[in-house]
């Protein structure tokens, strides 16, 4: 796994979370 993978991964938990709180 790169570090830019892993990075998007966690960004891409972060959307996740962000748009659970806003619905």
């Amino acid at each position: 796994m790169t570090v830019s993978s892993r990075i998007r991964i966690r960004s891409r938990k972060v959307v996740d979370n962000v748009v659970d709180r806003w619905t």
